[in-house]
C-alpha cells in the first residue's frame, strides 16, 4: 500500500533509521529526547546484552558502529 502524497513529503520510505533496525533485527535502536524536548543522539542497544550500547548523532555513524559492534 501507497503511504500516499501528503505521506511522500514526510521524508524516504522507508527511512535511514528503518533500514538499519531491519539490518541489525538483534539490536534495538532508539532517538534520544533532550529534557529540552529535542531529538538527541541514536541509541543502539543489544537485545540480549543491555551493556552492549552504542551511541552516535547522526544514524550513519550509528550504522557504522552497529558494523564494527557485530564485527567484534
Amino acid at each position: 500500500m501507497h503511504p500516499g502524497p501528503s505521506a511522500e513529503r514526510r521524508g524516504p520510505w522507508p527511512s535511514p533509521a528503518e533500514v538499519l533496525q531491519a539490518a541489525y533485527a538483534d539490536w534495538l535502536i532508539v532517538r534520544d529526547v533532550t529534557p529540552e524536548g529535542r531529538h538527541g543522539d541514536w541509541i543502539a542497544r543489544h537485545r540480549d546484552d543491555e551493556e552492549r550500547t552504542v551511541r552516535a548523532a547522526d544514524i550513519d555513524t550509528l550504522g557504522r558502529l552497529l558494523k564494527d559492534a557485530e564485527a567484534t
